[in-house]
């Protein structure tokens, strides 16, 4: 059996329901934990506590998602989508990625884009 359909049935089998823009589907969604802040800021609340809540998203590559405008629902929890992406064999998609931040949470990136504009 090839990558591509392996992928998907397991993710079809093993993975949590999850609302995508109103749309349902199956995905895996865990905490990062990192050393680096590469996904995303960190959030300096009143008290002094820092937050830096990124969960990792994999679902099938069918289910399209837009950076900084996709909304995963999951029980009473909503996220959205900071960094998204398909991997790929050939030019069949295998599995898509992304990186979830809180809703409500500001956006903003802190490292600086590829793209400059004089």
């Amino acid at each position: 059996m090839k990558i591509y359909g392996t992928v998907g049935k397991l993710i079809d089998r093993y993975g949590t329901e999850v609302t995508v823009d109103n749309e349902k589907a199956k995905a895996f969604i865990q905490p990062i934990r990192y050393n680096s802040r590469y996904y995303g800021t960190t959030k300096r609340k009143v008290s002094g506590t820092v937050t830096s809540e990124r969960f990792l998203y994999i679902g099938k590559p069918e289910t399209k998602l837009t950076c900084d405008k996709s909304v995963i629902q999951i029980a009473d929890r909503k996220y959205i989508v900071r960094r998204y992406d398909i991997y790929r064999v050939g030019r069949y998609g295998v599995y898509a990625y992304g990186v979830l931040a809180p809703c409500g949470e500001v956006l903003e990136d802190e490292y600086e884009s590829d793209n400059y504009t004089t």
